[in-house]
């Protein structure tokens, strides 16, 4: 097979990691349960802040940031740094696996430590203790779970998001109950969202070890190997995560539980949104490595590919919710959440400018400058909060929202010249301006209709068609892509 004809559309090049027909359709059944999800999520996240309200959501929000951030010191960079040794050698597959799963384990034990001692130092209550201590101990649990990459490598992702929608239906369940029996509490919150990660690990484990033996053969040599490449990645996903949570936590320091549970709500979305681009990258990852291995001219097709993509599910997010966030949030949260829409726009602006950094990421992986990427996050960690410090006494939780994405068009500036810049590719516009102006045609279409007096279930029922026309109009797609998108098509 050519380079050409392996970077033809729809070219299913013989692989193991799948051709463009069988990612294209990985992505559709992520796409597929991952929307599921995001609807149970959604739920969830009502029933939270309508039970505990902003000052209680505020700290909610804080314990879990906290933990969230403190969680990436349990995990190291190791996933993505193993999915990219068994790409480059998948005769190693069981052994790195092996060191993997150890090593996952091995770092859970500090981390889970960390978490509750910080969450302590930082808490208004001794709700918020206990509380803390349970949702820490979710990062000991999730640890084996990491044995799930077997799965992004046979590009089958529909396995861990089906196992993720389970825990999606227990933690929903369980939280519905608890509103219901009148025990919403910050600490059983904490405690069913323990239980529903415990039953999603014991699952995805299990089918892992069913799809791919685990040996632990060699570990002195893996372990080594997998801690090399994945620390300096570790180093840049914590100081990457930290900037983009910690605002959560300098927010109810430095204004009050009001205002994190207002800049929560908002950020609740934002962080709900992050689906779209995992599900593109989860897919990509695996191919960019082998491509960048292997075939020049696909690679920087992939690369394209994965901006227009990033680009055609984030746009439209951004559109609505400039137009229409606030009424989005009173339906979502109730009229005493209606003072956090103004952040919300701003924060959908920055995960679009997240979603192509999650691209630019998995590129610095693949060419090796991970090394670079952690200082790039080191500067962004420091401006962020620097910014945040001096402007949130005066500015309030609104100012966190600007903080975020002025935070993003840096670590985007800075990350291009190390990834795509280093590639020797050109800026991959692809169809992006025609992306673009189908965005604005759907914002228009939503201001004319609010400006006619319709409400929001109206704004949400025409959102899809007006973008899918302006898209399709446009030719801003392929549609002999999008047909391979339905799962089962040919």
């Amino acid at each position: 097979m050519t380079p050409e004809q392996a970077a033809a559309p729809g070219a299913d090049e013989p692989s193991p990691f799948g051709g463009a027909r069988r990612a294209a359709r990985d992505m559709g059944l992520q796409l597929i349960g991952r929307v599921a999800n995001l609807l149970l999520g959604s739920v969830v996240i009502v029933t939270l802040t309508r039970e505990l309200g902003a000052q209680g959501f505020g700290q909610w929000s804080a314990i879990f940031a906290v933990c969230q951030i403190v969680g990436y010191l349990g995990q190291l960079g190791l996933e993505p740094a193993a999915v990219r040794r068994i790409a480059e050698r998948p005769e190693r597959e069981a052994e790195l696996l092996g060191a993997l799963l150890v090593l996952r384990l091995v770092l859970a034990v500090p981390a889970t430590v960390a978490c509750f001692v910080v969450v302590a130092l930082l808490a208004e209550t001794s709700q918020m203790v206990t509380a803390g201590g349970l949702a820490s101990l979710i990062t000991l649990i999730s640890a084996p779970a990491a044995l799930g990459i077997v799965f992004q490598l046979r590009v089958r992702n529909d396995v861990p998001v089906a196992v993720t929608f389970v825990n999606s239906v227990v933690w929903t369940a369980a939280v519905a109950v608890l509103a219901a029996t009148g025990h919403a509490t910050l600490v059983t919150f904490a405690a069913a969202m323990l239980g529903a990660q415990a039953l999603a690990s014991a699952i995805q484990v299990t089918l892992a070890l069913r799809t791919t033996p685990v040996r632990f053969h060699g570990l002195r040599a893996r372990i080594p190997d997998l801690t090399k490449v994945g620390f300096v990645l570790a180093i840049s996903q914590l100081l990457n995560f930290a900037y983009v949570r910690i605002d959560q936590v300098l927010v109810l320091h430095f204004t009050d539980a009001r205002q994190a549970g207002l800049y929560g709500a908002s950020y609740q979305l934002l962080d709900r949104a992050q689906f779209l681009p995992l599900t593109v990258m989860t897919t990509l990852l695996p191919m960019l490595v082998a491509a960048h291995t292997t075939d020049r001219v696909r690679l920087h097709r992939l690369i394209t590919r994965g901006f227009e993509l990033l680009a055609l599910a984030s746009l439209p997010i951004l559109a609505f919710s400039i137009v229409a966030g606030e009424p989005f949030i009173v339906l979502l949260f109730g009229e005493d959440f209606r003072e956090a829409a103004p952040a919300l726009p701003v924060l959908m602006g920055a995960f679009l400018l997240t979603s192509f950094g999650y691209l630019l990421g998995n590129l610095a992986l693949v060419v090796g400058t991970q090394g670079r990427l952690a200082v790039n996050a080191g500067i962004a960690l420091v401006l962020n909060v620097g910014l945040n410090v001096v402007l949130l006494p005066r500015y309030g939780f609104e100012a966190a929202a600007w903080v975020t994405l002025g935070t993003e068009v840096l670590t985007l500036a800075l990350a291009y010249p190390i990834t795509i810049g280093r590639l020797g590719a050109k800026l991959p516009l692809g169809r992006l301006p025609r992306l673009i102006l189908a965005a604005a045609v759907l914002a228009l279409a939503l201001w004319g209709l609010r400006s006619a007096g319709l409400g929001i279930w109206w704004l949400l029922a025409a959102t899809l068609p007006v973008y899918a026309a302006a898209v399709l109009a446009l030719r801003a797609v392929d549609l002999a892509e999008l047909r391979r998108l339905v799962p089962g098509s040919r």
